[in-house]
């Protein structure tokens, strides 16, 4: 579905006006609005109209929409009278990140899509060869669920390194039915509490499987607290019971440095086993 809302930024009462739109390539539409949208200093200035329903999408396309004549008239503003909005379906299947040639050049033009879409089915975000540095957060995805799970795999650990100089590498917030599988997740620094990997508030049923996870070897003193894993009920402090948590699997990972490998506040159900701890 795809609604417009109009608003008369206008010193006079709008009565009626055209709405042209196309989705894509495909041809121009229009309708004739009938209502009425007092000035702006007055009473209901803005009404929602419907531009079509039941439409689905199978690609990323733009949507473009124009209004003219208002009362008949030429408006006085044309500046303010077209709007694009890019329309992205909800994702299912499996989707390449890394490159100009994959789905999704970067990271965070998945998440972004994520965000903005949701998951209409089981998603698979498989990373292209190569070293992805930034911090990243993945949370607020729409349709997650039991049956609509997410993979994040970047095939193998040797290829793929997540890698950042800031707090957090890779933080999973509030959650569910995630799983990170085949990274290599790095966090540099060595001033302040950090974490490569940090699962915040209710990640119940997520899981980290066959990643290596590094932080700074050189690093363990108390008062830095560098971390590999931190698993919290907070996404502000490490150190919040994850009462909410539950059915959290870490396995047949490969953890090196810092003061913890794994620092887990207060979860249930919680799985740990087969990894491998060095360097803390």
């Amino acid at each position: 579905d795809a609604n417009l809302m109009a608003t008369n930024f206008g010193g006079v009462q709008v009565d009626s006006f055209m709405v042209y739109y196309k989705l894509g390539n495909s041809a121009l539409d229009s309708l004739k609005y009938t209502g009425k949208l007092d000035a702006c200093a007055n009473g209901k200035s803005t009404d929602t109209i419907s531009l079509f329903t039941g439409q689905s999408l199978t690609s990323i396309k733009d949507l473009t929409v124009y209004v003219k004549k208002p009362n008949g008239q030429s408006g006085s503003k044309a500046s303010n009278d077209t709007v694009v909005s890019q329309l992205v379906p909800a994702l299912g299947g499996t989707y390449t990140i890394g490159g100009s040639s994959a789905d999704f050049n970067t990271i965070q033009a998945a998440f972004n899509a994520l965000a903005n879409s949701g998951l209409c089915g089981p998603t698979t975000l498989e990373i292209n060869p190569g070293t992805y540095t930034g911090s990243y957060v993945l949370d607020d995805v729409s349709g997650i669920s039991s049956t609509n799970t997410l993979t994040i795999d970047g095939i193998d650990t040797a290829d793929v390194t997540i890698t950042s100089g800031n707090d957090i590498t890779f933080m999973v917030d509030d959650l569910q039915y995630v799983t990170l599988k085949n990274i290599t997740f790095e966090n540099t620094t060595s001033s302040r509490d950090y974490a490569a990997v940090y699962f915040a508030q209710n990640t119940s049923n997520d899981s980290l499987v066959n990643c290596q996870v590094l932080v700074n070897t050189s690093s363990t003193s108390a008062f830095n607290r560098p971390y590999g894993v931190v698993v919290s009920g907070s996404n502000s402090s490490f150190f919040s019971n994850a009462n909410n948590t539950k059915n959290l699997v870490i396995e047949k990972n490969s953890f090196d440095g810092g003061y913890y490998n794994m620092y887990v506040r207060g979860t249930e159900a919680l799985t740990v086993r087969s990894n491998a701890l060095e360097g803390a």
